[in-house]
């Protein structure tokens, strides 16, 4: 084999190398994205689970809230730890992404458009002068 024939075989063996190392680069980058995409959904639907919980427990606190006021005479120990309840579930709330702005989150269907004015009547003739 004379020096041309080996540099033409590593120049292919270089080209092969080449397209195998880009092949895989693909595969390894879809693999990603599909792990990425795959993450996101399961992020969100963690995010929308927790703001259900924290619906519902909302609504419970309110109905607990409720009950105690009709019943009346809530010593102020109570009251305290109603009120405490109350703060750890905004906080808990204020801490949950809404799941809307998470990464990979559909986005939000715009508001549909405002209708338009409607037309104004024409003017009313002048009074002729006789």
């Amino acid at each position: 084999m004379d020096n041309f024939e080996v540099l033409e075989l590593v120049t292919r063996v270089g080209h092969k190398l080449k397209e195998l190392i880009n092949s895989r680069f693909d595969q390894l980058q879809e693999h990603i994205r599909m792990d990425q995409a795959t993450l996101a959904a399961s992020l969100t639907a963690l995010a929308n689970q927790i703001a259900g919980f924290q619906t519902q427990v909302t609504t419970d606190i309110n109905e607990l809230e409720s009950a105690l006021k009709a019943a009346g005479g809530t010593t102020p120990a109570v009251d305290a730890a109603l009120a405490q309840l109350q703060s750890t579930v905004t906080a808990l709330g204020a801490a949950i992404p809404d799941p809307t702005t998470l990464p990979g989150a559909p986005a939000p269907t715009p508001a549909p458009p405002a209708p338009a004015p409607a037309p104004e009547p024409p003017p009313a003739p002048a009074p002729s002068v006789s």
